[in-house]
């Protein structure tokens, strides 16, 4: 029953990953080992107690048998029926098999059972029980066990199976967590190099805005120089222009007025000024108006 049940297990357990199959096969044998040595402390504890029970048994006729010697017939005959139906009933209760007293005080039985648990082959309860009919000679296997434990075997198949299901889950849950953290990282990433990108774009465009506003401020103070400058020329042009006509009229009234004084008066004025104060005076104009020309010549 136990190697199909294990062969069941190990064909359920194949259709899982590696990884499952590998973690429900360590449990497993971890778990047969534990059953192996339970099983084994069990039936030998059952064992010593079934001597017991028996050894006390003998020695209980044996106290009747010697009664009944004396003359208590009748009561060694009940004493003898309680007995044996004591016996029955002690061997009834035990849930392994009917075992003999032969077979409970034969050492080579203890050591062949000690060997077969040691072993890496499962029990084999169906054959321990037709080997304790053999030495009973009476009663039967007890089906009841091997049914809780076939169903204690399918209970426990059952929770391995979900706690597989609950590590490919989990698993599987992480994996898609690491994933869409992953995949926010670089989302994120992206968007500071965007953000990065579009933030130097506008510095760039305003530092080039702010050179055309530079530019064009200093272009408009290069023209409002320019016109100033003109401006200045253009009347120092006309300073010079107003001078010369002024010094041709001057000319022309002092012309005049000699031609139309009479002598007392040219006297006069000669006496004002002399020719050579006037040349002086004339030669001072024309110097004037020379360094004006050469000003203007060289803005």
């Amino acid at each position: 029953m136990k190697k199909q049940l294990e062969r069941e297990k190990e064909k359920e357990a194949s259709d899982c990953s590696e990884m499952a199959y590998e973690y429900y096969k360590g449990t497993q044998e971890e778990q047969l080992k534990q059953e192996k040595e339970i099983e084994l402390e069990r039936r030998k504890n059952k064992q010593k107690k079934l001597n017991q029970r028996i050894k006390e048994k003998k020695q209980s006729s044996k106290v009747k048998d010697k009664d009944n010697q004396n003359g208590n017939d009748d009561d060694d005959s009940d004493a003898l029926n309680d007995s044996d139906a004591f016996i029955d009933s002690c061997q009834l209760n035990d849930s392994d098999a009917f075992i003999s007293s032969d077979e409970l005080n034969d050492s080579n039985a203890l050591n062949d059972s000690d060997a077969a648990i040691d072993s890496d082959e499962p029990i084999d309860n169906d054959n321990q029980d037709r080997q304790h009919q053999k030495h009973i000679g009476k009663g039967k296997t007890s089906d009841n066990e091997d049914e809780q434990k076939e169903e204690y075997d399918e209970q426990e198949m059952d929770n391995i199976q979900k706690k597989l299901i609950q590590i490919f889950e989990d698993d599987n849950k992480r994996q898609q967590q690491q994933k869409e953290k992953e995949y926010k990282n670089e989302n994120d990433l992206e968007n500071q190099k965007e953000s990065e990108l579009q933030g130097n774009e506008d510095k760039i465009k305003q530092q080039q805005n702010n050179k055309l506003k530079d530019q064009e401020i200093k272009n408009k103070q290069l023209k409002s120089k320019e016109k100033e400058k003109k401006k200045e020329m253009q009347g120092k042009k006309d300073n010079l222009v107003d001078m010369h006509q002024k010094d041709k009229q001057l000319d022309k009234d002092k012309d005049a007025t000699d031609n139309n004084v009479d002598g007392t008066q040219k006297e006069q004025r000669s006496q004002i000024m002399s020719e050579r104060e006037r040349e002086i005076e004339l030669e001072k104009l024309r110097e004037r108006f020379r360094e004006r020309q050469q000003e203007i010549e060289k803005e």
